[in-house]
């Protein structure tokens, strides 16, 4: 019954929180580099651009911190993806969310470098949020 539960219920969701963690992180990191040429460049606000730094810093170093005490949990604790077929369900379920979330981290991809390289463009975005939010 264990070795069940671990391989329908654990795994995948172990897959599913580290998948997404790591996802996360390279997007983080990704952003991290735009805004760096950002800055470079000099053609944004740098204000604008430092902040797009710490908070994606920020983000790396939290989401860095929870997945290795998630590891830890699961893999050492829990000991989950131990057996061959926890590993098989963790690798698909790690696959599917990879390819649901790439589309995702794409637009942010592409988002972020109009926020580093396009004047007005995260004012453009902060002003377009705030008249969705009074409709």
């Amino acid at each position: 019954m264990k070795s069940l539960l671990y391989l329908l219920v654990l795994s995948p969701f172990w897959a599913a929180i580290a998948t997404w963690l790591t996802l996360q992180i390279f997007s983080s990191t990704v952003a991290f580099i735009i805004y760096l040429i950002g800055l470079l460049r000099g053609i944004v606000n740098r204000k604008i651009l430092l902040t797009g730094l710490k908070v994606v810093a920020f983000q790396i170093v939290i989401m860095l911190i929870c997945l290795w005490g998630l590891a830890w949990l699961f893999e050492s604790v829990l000991l989950v993806c131990e057996t061959r077929g926890q590993k098989t369900v963790f690798w698909i379920v790690a696959i599917v969310i990879t390819v649901t979330y790439l589309y995702e981290i794409i637009q942010k991809m592409r988002r972020n470098w109009e926020f580093a390289h396009i004047p007005g463009a995260f004012e453009e975005h902060v002003w377009s949020l705030k008249l969705l939010r009074t409709k």
